[in-house]
């Protein structure tokens, strides 16, 4: 009994008592109606991230499903299929923010820009003229919601 107590202490001391900072997760609402209609129109082609073994795959009616089998290709998406986009598309503002950088710096908002608005090789091809570009802008303020000073807490 003694080794297990000493043993427990030893572990939350290794831990801490102060709890991780929780991830920020965007607003899910606002995700459906302001960034998955860009994604199901600009990303999730089969040819693009609309792939199973694409390392940012997004879900799109009358495209790829989560699970084909009980999902006819052109039913609303799921609520888990519409879960997994905003994850996704999260993720690369994460691992941005989790790099050091900015978010003028997230490479979902730079890949699909020509290099001359900073954009960043994107294998698919320019898929916003610019940063003024109404969808495009969609997704920007959508990453911005995340963390509203544009780097982490």
């Amino acid at each position: 009994m003694k080794r297990f107590l000493v043993g427990g202490a030893l572990l939350s001391a290794c831990i801490g008592t102060t709890p991780p900072t929780p991830l920020p997760q965007g607003d899910a609402d606002a995700f459906v109606a302001n960034v998955q209609p860009v994604l199901e129109d600009r990303c999730a082609d089969p040819s693009c991230h609309g792939h199973v073994d694409r390392p940012f795959r997004v879900f799109g009616v009358l495209r790829e499903r989560l699970d084909p089998t009980t999902t006819l290709p052109s039913d609303p998406l799921t609520a888990a299929e519409l879960a997994s986009n905003m994850r996704a598309f999260e993720s690369f503002a994460l691992d941005t923010v989790e790099a050091g950088q900015t978010l003028d710096e997230c490479l979902i908002l730079r890949k699909p820009l020509p290099p001359e608005e900073l954009g960043a090789a994107h294998v698919g091809g320019v898929i916003f003229d610019s940063t003024y570009d109404r969808q495009w802008r969609a997704m920007y303020h959508w990453i911005f919601s995340l963390y509203p000073n544009g780097s982490a807490p």
